[in-house]
């Protein structure tokens, strides 16, 4: 009977057959491991069959199985006082550290994205990453491959469909409300209580969040080159669902000119391409959302302030949960547009009132919001590898009358004036 030595044993969860049935019967709760290492110079036993031959060395991608592709069992496992130890120990190291991870196979996952913008991508692949292998399955190679996850947007081609048998995850920067019946997974901007929802708005994906971290030299860059007053980009043009957004750069550019880059009012040659580099010729950036809903904060607001502006910003009621609200000027504060209006001229006016909001930094204490906390985005996709396939609801009714209602918004208020229509700050979901 040999025994071996190996270094680097990396500790990172135990589990049993509930809840790794491809460790076959086994209740020791032999798993396998990532992250940090917790037990060098441990002594492994190397002669029974279910491990023969088989060296373990730095285990984060593997799990504890037999060259013949069975995994170790107590009935095939023979004690020393040495495999015992390294069993009592790495069952304490579970119990201290809490851990209830998946057991990572050899196997790379596969992974698939239908119908999302392209930024998802990369955000993904980069927390996977740190958990497991994966191999991402070209859109062309579909038809043939079978992903373990799914990742889709709101495409109107819905190609997600035909994986029934993977786990979908879907990832919406839309004013859409999660529809469990659909998605296994939600990434998406509301705030919703559910244990299978990431709330990860859309300026996370397109912005480095780190860029917002203001520095000592930020107000000596952002003045160098201010010369015009207000810049606005935008291309849905939309009357009804934007009726406010097009009122208010109405109003604004009737007393001041407002250098529209977009699509919407373009009055600069036609639509700019890099809207950064727009920006930075700009004192202020008008960032009107498409509609009011709380968490619905797109990158319109993070356009100004990475352009060095001070963003005029309409939408999100809930906005200064991200953003330190002293940092802008938030429309909804005001009694009405013609407030707001007075009070970015009086700011524009006024040197030292403007280099106030420019001293404020973007995010409450000038770090990053807990929307970002990498733990916490990890332990979204450890759920997901933990429990692949989750019940799906059968039928949901809250999307149709989230959209019902939203479609609705407009006209009630035109009718009863924007503070009459107000939306629950937490949804809980069905």
């Amino acid at each position: 009977m040999q025994v071996e030595k190996f270094t680097n044993f990396d500790i990172c969860s135990i589990r049993g057959p509930a809840n790794a049935p491809h460790l076959g019967n086994n209740p020791l709760g032999w798993g396998s491991c990532t992250h940090s290492t917790f037990l060098p110079d441990i002594e492994k036993l190397d002669g029974s069959p279910s491990c023969d031959s088989r060296r373990i060395e730095h285990l984060r991608h593997s799990q504890i199985t037999g060259a013949n592709g069975l995994s170790i069992t107590k009935s095939s496992l023979h004690f020393t006082d040495s495999s015992l130890l390294v069993w009592l120990a790495i069952k304490a190291a579970h119990i201290l550290l809490g851990a209830d991870d998946f057991a990572m196979s050899d196997v790379p996952l596969k992974l698939a994205f239908t119908d999302i913008v392209p930024y998802v991508k990369p955000f993904v692949c980069r927390f996977l990453g740190k958990l497991v292998k994966y191999q991402i399955i070209s859109h062309d190679d579909l038809k043939d491959e079978k992903p373990d996850l799914v990742f889709y947007g709101d495409g109107k081609k819905r190609q997600y469909r035909r994986f029934r048998d993977s786990t979908r995850v879907c990832v919406t920067f839309e004013n859409l409300y999660p529809d469990f019946s659909e998605a296994d997974y939600f990434m998406a901007f509301a705030y919703v209580r559910h244990e299978r929802y990431l709330r990860m708005p859309d300026w996370a994906f397109i912005h480095d969040p780190k860029s917002l971290i203001k520095d000592q030299d930020f107000i000596s860059r952002t003045l160098k080159n201010r010369r015009d007053f207000c810049a606005f980009v935008a291309s849905n043009g939309n009357p009804r669902r934007t009726r406010r957004r097009r009122d208010f750069f109405q109003k604004l550019n009737a007393v001041c000119r407002v250098n529209s880059g977009g699509r919407v009012f373009n009055n600069v040659g036609g639509p700019v391409e890099d809207h950064l580099a727009f920006a930075k010729n700009h004192k202020f950036y008008m960032a009107f959302e498409n509609a009011s809903f709380p968490g619905y904060t797109t990158e319109k607001i993070v356009d100004g302030m990475v352009g060095g502006c001070v963003p005029i910003y309409w939408g999100d009621p809930c906005v200064a949960r991200d953003f330190n609200p002293k940092s802008f000027i938030n429309v909804s504060d005001f009694a009405n547009d013609d407030d707001a209006i007075a009070h970015v001229l009086r700011v524009d006016g006024d040197e030292n009132l403007y280099q106030q909001y420019l001293q404020e930094p973007f995010f409450h204490g000038n770090k990053l919001p807990d929307t970002l906390n990498e733990e916490r985005i990890i332990g979204f996709f450890q759920r997901i590898l933990e429990n692949r396939r989750p019940r799906r609801k059968f039928f949901s009714l809250r999307p149709g009358l989230f959209k019902m209602r939203r479609r609705m918004q407009p006209y009630l208020e035109s009718v009863f004036g924007p503070r009459a229509v107000g939306w629950n700050y937490t949804i809980k979901p069905s």
